[in-house]
């Protein structure tokens, strides 16, 4: 049917309907809950499953491949808007860390590091992520429902909000982390050698980019 003639389709517009398909299945998970511990429960369950899954993925992988991986994969390395992921979050960022940090070392398996195809599997990392979110955005939803509480839905709504925002850290604090860390004496010379550039030829690019555009 053409776009002119279906009435779903012309509210979604270019949206796949299938979707909210997804949605639906993850919703459904707490139609039999009861109480706000039942609607806990399955968000643990769900995280439990979630989490194996990937560390599975990146069992091989070397934790700051990961992390710098999806570091990219969420939010680009250049300040131009013409690059940036649409659905880019600080959270899926967050979540994949802390699967790592879960995890006894560094690179745990014995896999040779070259070896190892982190890039593949980053994408299904911001997938589950994703998934997450919305199952602990669910959850928020339904305690509120079992609530009294005459406040209870604006609460889970503004939970919600903070879960979801891109990203919570404020620019100048990150430029002063990054300067001490990458602006270190040590550090420099490391970058100078093995990378042919500073922390300081980053900053100047940066803001040479941005008055271009």
């Amino acid at each position: 049917m053409s776009q002119g003639r279906d009435p779903l389709r012309r509210v979604l517009g270019a949206l796949n309907p299938t979707f909210f398909e997804g949605a639906t299945r993850e919703l459904g998970l707490f139609r039999d809950c009861a109480s706000i511990r039942d609607v806990r429960g399955v968000l643990r369950e769900q995280v439990e499953a979630e989490v194996a899954a990937m560390s599975a993925l990146i069992a091989d992988a070397d934790a700051f491949d990961v992390i710098e991986l999806m570091r990219m994969r969420e939010f680009p390395p250049v300040p131009d808007p013409r690059v940036v992921a649409g659905d880019g979050t600080a959270l899926a960022i967050e979540i994949v860390t802390s699967v790592l940090l879960a995890r006894p070392s560094r690179k745990p398996d014995p896999t040779p590091r070259i070896d190892t195809r982190p890039h593949e599997k980053v994408e299904q990392l911001h997938r589950s992520a994703q998934r997450l979110a919305r199952m602990a955005t669910y959850c928020n939803q339904f305690e509120a429902h079992f609530n009294q509480d005459p406040l209870a839905q604006l609460a889970a709504e503004y939970r919600s909000a903070v879960l979801n925002i891109r990203n919570m850290q404020y620019d100048t604090i990150r430029d002063d982390h990054e300067a001490q860390l990458l602006g270190h004496p040590i550090v420099a010379e490391m970058m100078r050698m093995h990378l042919g550039y500073t922390y300081s030829d980053v900053i100047a690019v940066r803001r040479a980019m941005s008055q271009i555009q």
